[in-house]
C-alpha cells in the first residue's frame, strides 16, 4: 500500500520517525518495523479515498428541456392512476385494470407528438391482432370442448374442475405460436417505434390463454380488458403529448442542433492553444478537443431520427422539414470536417526522444539519395529487441518524453507491440529455419501462449521504415507547426464566434413562434438579429478570403527554396513534403469546415427573409407512407430500449440502394436462375424455410419453449388453482421480457430484473401505506403520493445512467404493487395477490423464478453469444468499407457514379454501427465461457481501426469532389485506384478480412499486405507526376513556386494523404485480425520481398 507523504517536523512526522529509530535499534539495522499510523490519519485517509457521490446528473437537468418530458410522462402516469382508482373507468377496464399502469411505465410519452403518436399507433395494432389471434384460439378450444357450463360459479371454474385436455393443448399450441411470432418480431424489428408493442402483444397473450382453458364456455372478457386498458393508456399518452408541455419534431430537431453546435464551439476554442504550445513540452495534448469533436459527432445520430419524423411533424413555427433539411446536411459536412482536423493531429510527425520516424507517417517525405540497406535477419532482430522496452498503449498521448504524442498510431509501432507480446524472435527464427526438437517441445509445453502473427508483414515493413526517412525531420517539426499556427489563427477565432452565434440564432428562433409578428418593438428587434447574422456571414467570409488568398501560403516558406532554381539548396536539404501535406491537410479541413459554416449562415439569413411568420405546418409525406418504418432507418435513442439488434444489418443502409443495373451481385453456387414460374415459386418456399434457421427465426422458437415451460403449472390440473390465485402468469411474462437473443443480455436481465423487482416492490408497499395506512386504499392518498412521487421516479428514469430497461422495471413494479392492492381492496377476485407487502413478496418470488428459467434456458442449444454477434457484427461493416471504398472512387472516376448524398447518409449510418457495436459490448462480461476470457482489447482495436477507416473515407469522398478532371486523373495516377492490380489486392484484403471474422477462419500467413508496399512503388515526393510517367493531363510537370500555391494542388495533396491513411489502415485492420482469427497455410523458407522504387537503385 502507498503511504501518503507527511510534512516534515509535524508532530505526528516526530513520533513515526521515533518509532523507526526505536524498531532499528531493537531490531538491527537490516530490519525495519512497519510503521503503523494512527487511527485517527488512517480513517481521514480513508475517507479521502472513498468516492464522492455524484450529483451531477441531477443538477446537470434541472431545466426546461429536461424537465418538461418528466412532468409530461409523470402527469400520464397520474392520469391512469386516477383512471384506475375512478370506480367506473376501472369497471370498464375490469379484472386487468391494472394493465394501466404497465403500459404506461413501458411507454411513456417522453417524445414529441409525433413520435408518441407513431408508436402508440403500433401499440394498438399489436394489442388488436394479439386479441384477434386469442379469439381464434378460444373458439377452436371451445369446439374441441366436451362439457359445457354456463353457470358454473368462479371458485368452480378457477379450481381446475372444467380443464379438458384438448382445448388446454390447443390454448397451449396457440400460446406457443403467438409469443414466439411476437417475441420474433420485437428480436427482427429491433431498435424503432415499433419495440415496444410485441411486448403489449406477448401480455395479452399470455393472460388470455392462460386463462381462457379454464372456462367451460367461450368467454372474452379477460382478452376485452387486457385491450380495453392498453387502449386507455394509449388514449392518455396521446393526449397528454398534445396538452401537456407539447413538444413538436420542429423543435426536438433544433434543440438537437444545438447538441452539435455546441461542443463544435468549444473545440474550436481550444485550437489556437495547441499550435501556441512549446512544441517540445507536454503542452500539446489535443484529447479536449478529440473528446468535444467526438460529442459533435455523436450527436448526429438523434438529429437524423429526428429528420426521419421531420417529414411527418405537425408543428406551429417558423420553418418547416425542407428548411432544415439543408441545414442538416451542412452540419454533417462540418461534423465530418472537424474530425478531418482530428486526423490531423493524429499523423504529426514524432519529435526528438520518440523512435525512427515511423513509416506509418512518413510515406511522403524525401528519402536520401543512397538507401540504406534492406536489414538483414539479425538486424531485424535486433531493432525488434531494441525496441522491446517500447509500450504501445492505443492512446495518442502515451509517451511525452520532451516531444509531441504520436508513436501509438503507428503502425510500425503496432507491429513492434505485437512481437514484444507474442515473442518474436524466436517465431522469426522459426520462419526461416526449421525447428529443432526443443524448441517444439517448449512450445508444446508452453500452450497458453499464443504465436506470433504478421511476422511477414512486419519485416516488409522494417524493411520500408529504412526506405523512408528524413535527417532534418525533428528539427523542422517545430517550425512547421509554428507556421500553421500562425496561418489559421484568424480563421479558427473566427469561426467559433460564428459557432456561438448560430447557437444563440438556434436558442431563439422559436421563442416568439406563438405570437403574431406586429408592433414597432417586435420588428425592430426581428431587423437588428437580420444584421447580426449578416455581419457575422460578412466577417466569415473577410477572414476565409483573406485566408484563401494569403495566409494559407505561409506554410511554404521551408519549401519555396527548395523548388525555386535561383534559391535552391543541395538535395539533401530539401524539407520533407510530408510536413506540407500534413499542414495541407488541416488547412483544408479547416476551410471546408468555415465554407459550409459560411453556407449555414446564408442558409439562415435567407429563411431569416423568407419566413417572417410563424405557419401550420403539415406532413410532406404521403399519408400511406406516414405509418411506415424500415429497419434500415435511423430511429432515435429514447425508442430503443437496449433491444437486440441485427448483427448483419446497418440501420440506415438500405441494401436495395446499393443494387445497381450494372454493379456485380452475388450468385447461388447450387443453383442456376430460375427458368420457370414453377422455380421462381420454389425460390420463394425455399427463403421461406430457409429463414427459419436464422438467429431472429430461432430465437423466437426457443422464446416459445420458455413460454410453454412457465405456463405448465397453470395447464396442469393439479396445480392451476395455486398458479392461478398466485398470479404465475407474471413468471412468464418477466421471463419473456429477460430472454433475449444473446446469452450475455440474458445473464445481465437475471441479476437486473431481481434487484429492480427488489427495489421497486419496497418503494411500492412504501407508497401505498402511506396513501392509506392501514385502512383499504384511499383514492385521494394514492394519487396525493403518486403525483409526488411520479416526478421523482421519471426524473431519475430519463437522466441517470443507467440501463433504460433496469429503471422501467423498477417503476413497473412500483405500479403492479400499487394497481394489485387497489384492486384487492375495491374488487377483490379469487386471483388477486393481496395488498402491500403480500403483492410485493409474491411479485418478486414470481420475477425470481421467470428470470431464472430464462437465464437457465439461454445456456441451452441453440444459444448466441455476444462475443459472435460483435464478430459479425465487426464483418457486416469491414464488408460495407469495401463497398463503400467502392462506390467512392467510382464518384472519383466518373459524374455519374453513385449518388453522393446516399454515400453520405451510408457512412453515417455506418459510423453509428461501429458506435452501438461500442456499446453492446457491455454485458460480454456476464457469459460465462469455459474457453476463455473474451479478447477485448483485439476487438477494441478492430473497432477503432474500422471508425477511422470510415472517417478517413468521408474525407476522401469531400476531396475528390472539389479536384478537377486533369487533377482528379493526377490523383488516381499517383494512388493506383485505376490500377486493376493494385485495386484487386485492396479488395482481395477487404474481403479477405471480412471473410475471416465471419467465420472465424484463419487467414493465410502471406497476404497481399503489406498494401503501402505496392502503393509507394514510385517516389514522387512535391512532384504531381513521376518522372516515368508519359501522361501529365495538361497539368505542368516542372514543379514550382505557383504550383504549391495552386488550390487544386492542395486538394491534390490532401487526397494523397488521405488515400495513403485508408492503406496503412487497412494493413493494420489485417494485422488486428490475425490476431484474433490466427494464421494458416505457411510455406517454410519464403524470402521477404519487397518492391524497390524506380528512383532508388
Amino acid at each position: 500500500m502507498k503511504e501518503e507523504a507527511i510534512p516534515t517536523g509535524s508532530p505526528l512526522a516526530m513520533d513515526l520517525e521515533l518509532q523507526s529509530r526505536r524498531a532499528k535499534a531493537n531490531r538491527g539495522e537490516g530490519r525495519q518495523l512497519r510503521v503503523q499510523l494512527p487511527p485517527s490519519h488512517r480513517a481521514s485517509k480513508l475517507r479521502r479515498s472513498c468516492p464522492r457521490p455524484d450529483f451531477s446528473w441531477i443538477t446537470g437537468n434541472l431545466d426546461a428541456a429536461h424537465l418538461k418530458p418528466v412532468i409530461r410522462t409523470a402527469t400520464a402516469s397520474w392520469v391512469c392512476i386516477i383512471l384506475l382508482v375512478a370506480t367506473k373507468t376501472q369497471e370498464t377496464m375490469g379484472q386487468s385494470s391494472f394493465l394501466i399502469l404497465i403500459s404506461a411505465f413501458l411507454s411513456p410519452p417522453a417524445e414529441p407528438f409525433v413520435a408518441v403518436f407513431e408508436r402508440e399507433i403500433a401499440n394498438v395494432l399489436f394489442v388488436a391482432v394479439s386479441f384477434a389471434w386469442c379469439c381464434l384460439a378460444i373458439v377452436l378450444s371451445s369446439l374441441a370442448r366436451k362439457e359445457f357450463n354456463k353457470s358454473a360459479t368462479p371458485h368452480e371454474i378457477f379450481s381446475g374442475r372444467y380443464i379438458e385436455t384438448g382445448p388446454t393443448v390447443i390454448c397451449a399450441v396457440f400460446l406457443f405460436i403467438g409469443t414466439a411470432f411476437m417475441l420474433y418480431s420485437r428480436a427482427r424489428i429491433g431498435q424503432g417505434p415499433y419495440v415496444i408493442a410485441p411486448t403489449l402483444g406477448c401480455i395479452v397473450i399470455d393472460i388470455t390463454l392462460t386463462v381462457a382453458h379454464f372456462y367451460p364456455y367461450i368467454s372474452y372478457s379477460t382478452g376485452i380488458s387486457c385491450v380495453i386498458s392498453f387502449y386507455f393508456h394509449s388514449a392518455a399518452a396521446i393526449a397528454c403529448s398534445v396538452l401537456v408541455f407539447p413538444e413538436t419534431i420542429n423543435a426536438q430537431f433544433i434543440k438537437r442542433f444545438r447538441g452539435v453546435f455546441v461542443p463544435l464551439s468549444k473545440a474550436m476554442r481550444t485550437q489556437p492553444g495547441l499550435f501556441a504550445a512549446p512544441t517540445m513540452s507536454e503542452d500539446i495534448d489535443p484529447d479536449l478537443f478529440i473528446k468535444l469533436v467526438a460529442q459533435a459527432e455523436a450527436a448526429l445520430a438523434p438529429l437524423a431520427a429526428s429528420s426521419r419524423l421531420m417529414k411527418k411533424d405537425l408543428s406551429w413555427g417558423r420553418f418547416g422539414s425542407e428548411d432544415f433539411s439543408r441545414l442538416h446536411e451542412l452540419v454533417r459536412h462540418m461534423a465530418v470536417r472537424a474530425n478531418g482536423m482530428v486526423f490531423y493531429f493524429k499523423i504529426i510527425g514524432p519529435q526528438p526522444g520518440m523512435p525512427a520516424l515511423s513509416v506509418l507517417s512518413t510515406p511522403w517525405s524525401t528519402p536520401s539519395h543512397s538507401r540504406p540497406p534492406s536489414p538483414t535477419r539479425s538486424q531485424g532482430e535486433a531493432t525488434s529487441a531494441s525496441n522491446s522496452s517500447v509500450k504501445s498503449t492505443g492512446r495518442h498521448h502515451s509517451h511525452r518524453n520532451n516531444a509531441h504524442a504520436h508513436s501509438s498510431h503507428h503502425f510500425f509501432s503496432t507491429l513492434r507491440r505485437h512481437h514484444t507480446l507474442h515473442g518474436h524472435n524466436q517465431h522469426h527464427r522459426s520462419h526461416h529455419s526449421p525447428l529443432t526438437p526443443s524448441l517444439s517441445a517448449r512450445h508444446s509445453l508452453t500452450f497458453q501462449v499464443e504465436n506470433a502473427v504478421g511476422v511477414f508483414e512486419s519485416q516488409r515493413y522494417l524493411n520500408l521504415e529504412a526506405r523512408f526517412s528524413h535527417p532534418s525531420a525533428d528539427d523542422l517539426f517545430p517550425r512547421i507547426m509554428e507556421l500553421l499556427g500562425e496561418s489559421t489563427g484568424d480563421l479558427v477565432a473566427c469561426c467559433a464566434d460564428t459557432l456561438d452565434h448560430v447557437v444563440d440564432w438556434l436558442g431563439r428562433m422559436n421563442k416568439d413562434r406563438f405570437w403574431k409578428l406586429y408592433g414597432r418593438k417586435r420588428g425592430k428587434s426581428w431587423e437588428e438579429a437580420a444584421r447580426g447574422d449578416q455581419d457575422a456571414m460578412m466577417r466569415l467570409r473577410r477572414v476565409l478570403d483573406d485566408f484563401l488568398v494569403r495566409k494559407r501560403h505561409l506554410v511554404l516558406a521551408l519549401y519555396r527554396s527548395a523548388v525555386d532554381p535561383i534559391h535552391g539548396g543541395p538535395p539533401e536539404n530539401q524539407p520533407p513534403h510530408l510536413f506540407l501535406f500534413q499542414c495541407y491537410l488541416y488547412q483544408y479541413h479547416l476551410m471546408s469546415f468555415s465554407e459550409h459554416l459560411w453556407q449555414f449562415l446564408n442558409e439562415m439569413i435567407r429563411l431569416e427573409k423568407t419566413r417572417h411568420r410563424s405557419r401550420f405546418w403539415l406532413p410532406v409525406l404521403p399519408l400511406r407512407k406516414i405509418f411506415i418504418w424500415s429497419n434500415w432507418e435511423p430511429v432515435d435513442e429514447s425508442l430503443q430500449h437496449t433491444q437486440d439488434e441485427d448483427p448483419n444489418i446497418i440501420q440506415g443502409i438500405d441494401p436495395e440502394s446499393q443494387q445497381l443495373l450494372d454493379t456485380p451481385t452475388r450468385r447461388n453456387p447450387d443453383a442456376l436462375p430460375p427458368a420457370n414460374a414453377f422455380e421462381a415459386v420454389g425460390i420463394v418456399f425455399y427463403h421461406a424455410f430457409s429463414a427459419l434457421g436464422h438467429g431472429n427465426a430461432v430465437f423466437g422458437f426457443k422464446a416459445g419453449v420458455l413460454s410453454i415451460i412457465l405456463s405448465l403449472p397453470v395447464y396442469i390440473q393439479s396445480s392451476s388453482e395455486f398458479s392461478y390465485v398466485n398470479r404465475s402468469v407474471w413468471a412468464l411474462i418477466y421471463g419473456q421480457l429477460t430472454i433475449s437473443r444473446f446469452r450475455g443480455d440474458t445473464a445481465f436481465g437475471w441479476s437486473s430484473r431481481v434487484l429492480a423487482t427488489f427495489l421497486g416492490g419496497l418503494a411500492g408497499t412504501v407508497m401505498w401505506y402511506m396513501s392509506t395506512g392501514l385502512g383499504k386504499g384511499n383514492a385521494i392518498g394514492l394519487a396525493a403520493v403518486t403525483a409526488v412521487c411520479f416526478p421523482v421516479f421519471y426524473f431519475i428514469r430519463f437522466n441517470y445512467a443507467a440501463q433504460p430497461m433496469t429503471l422501467t422495471i423498477f417503476i413497473m413494479t412500483v405500479g403492479l404493487v400499487l394497481g394489485y392492492s387497489w384492486q384487492d381492496t375495491h374488487d377483490p377476485t379469487l386471483s388477486n395477490a393481496g395488498r402491500g407487502v403480500s403483492v410485493a413478496w409474491k411479485r418478486f418470488v414470481l420475477v425470481t423464478i421467470g428470470v431464472a428459467v430464462a437465464f437457465i434456458l439461454s445456456f441451452l442449444p441453440p444459444t448466441t453469444t455476444i462475443r459472435r454477434y460483435l464478430r459479425m457484427s465487426c464483418a457486416t461493416t469491414a464488408e460495407q468499407l469495401g463497398q463503400l471504398y467502392c462506390d467512392i472512387v467510382s464518384s472519383a472516376t466518373s459524374p455519374d457514379g453513385p449518388h453522393r448524398e446516399i454515400i453520405t447518409k451510408d457512412l453515417i449510418a455506418l459510423r453509428m454501427k461501429l458506435r452501438r457495436s461500442i456499446a453492446l459490448k457491455q454485458n460480454v462480461a456476464y457469459e460465462f465461457s469455459l474457453r476463455g476470457k473474451w479478447p477485448e482489447a483485439r476487438y477494441n482495436t478492430v473497432n477503432e481501426i474500422q471508425m477511422e477507416i470510415a472517417y478517413l473515407l468521408s474525407h476522401l469522398k469531400s476531396v475528390t469532389e472539389h479536384l478537377e478532371l486533369s487533377w482528379a486523373r493526377a490523383f488516381l495516377k499517383r494512388t493506383r485506384f485505376l490500377e486493376p492490380e493494385f485495386q484487386g489486392d485492396v479488395l482481395g484484403v477487404i474481403s479477405m478480412i471480412s471473410f475471416a471474422l465471419r467465420t472465424g477462419k484463419p487467414l493465410p500467413q502471406v497476404t497481399p499486405c503489406p498494401l503501402l508496399d505496392r502503393f509507394a512503388t514510385n517516389f514522387y515526393g512535391l512532384n504531381v507526376f513521376h518522372q516515368d510517367d508519359e501522361a501529365d493531363y495538361g497539368l505542368p510537370r516542372t514543379l514550382t513556386v505557383e504550383t504549391l500555391e495552386n488550390e487544386q494542388y492542395l486538394y491534390f495533396s490532401v487526397g494523397v494523404a488521405t488515400a495513403f491513411g485508408i492503406i496503412t489502415r487497412l494493413d493494420r485492420l489485417m494485422i488486428a485480425t490475425k490476431e484474433l482469427v490466427g494464421e494458416q497455410y505457411h510455406i517454410h523458407g519464403l524470402p521477404v520481398y519487397i518492391h524497390k522504387a524506380k528512383d532508388v537503385q
